[in-house]
């Protein structure tokens, strides 16, 4: 992958629902801190879903350093996304409890930093922190990428508050999930009185993705689980 690069990740449907999607571009020489602002709407002509979205993924000055605690002032260079929707209990309702985004890349990797809002912080469920251990009944975010942008296969990384990571290979719309696939990426939380906080790191040598093209189109999805009232959003 060239060090300039462009991207415009559209909405996986058969992933999940209600996701935000995002573009790896260069940002200006001097990067002032994003508005907490909607992304853009995709054309509702297009073939995406209607509640598709695009975002425009900034590339950072400086690699943040994973430690889950979020006080790189890089981080500020990224895009933040917000205002996830509840796929279940309460299809399309706003969720319940917050969580903020934010997201950029480099040369080399692929960043998420991730805000887990939660008013009862005592109620958080981290079970275990063994790697690929079964997260299913534990407070947990998962990261999709549809890397060809095919709707059908994607990279899923799971991560809950103590830090236990899984990965997995998705295919066939879902149909079909390698949780045997162990792939190269970094990932650390930390609690306190707001909630939960990860920082993961993806290296782009961890995903296969079409060669030779400076604009790649990925389809993208966050999904925050939270145990104790099994909302997913």
């Amino acid at each position: 992958m060239k060090s300039t690069l462009g991207a415009l990740l559209l909405l996986v449907p058969a992933l999940s629902a209600g996701a935000q999607e995002p573009t790896l571009v260069d940002p200006p020489p001097q990067v002032a801190p994003p508005p907490p602002a909607a992304p853009r709407r995709a054309d509702p002509t297009e073939e995406e879903a209607p509640r598709g979205y695009s975002v425009d993924i900034r590339r950072l000055s400086a690699s943040p350093r994973i430690d889950g605690k979020l006080d790189d002032v890089v981080w500020q260079e990224g895009n933040l996304l917000t205002d996830f929707t509840q796929i279940e209990p309460q299809n399309g309702q706003p969720a319940t409890q917050r969580t903020e985004v934010r997201m950029g890349y480099d040369s080399r990797t692929l960043y998420f930093g991730i805000r887990c809002h939660d008013t009862e912080p005592s109620r958080m469920v981290g079970s275990t922190m063994r790697p690929d251990a079964n997260l299913a009944a534990d407070d947990t975010v998962t990261i999709v990428l549809d890397t060809f942008h095919d709707r059908r296969n994607g990279f899923l990384f799971t991560v809950n508050p103590v830090g236990a990571k899984t990965d997995a290979l998705v295919r066939n719309e879902g149909e079909e999930i390698n949780v045997d696939w162990d792939g190269l990426w970094h990932a650390v939380t930390s609690r306190d009185s707001q909630g939960w906080t990860a920082e993961i790191a993806i290296p782009l040598k961890t995903l296969r993705f079409s060669s030779g093209k400076d604009l790649q189109s990925w389809g993208f999805n966050v999904r925050r689980y939270v145990s104790r009232t099994q909302e997913s959003s």
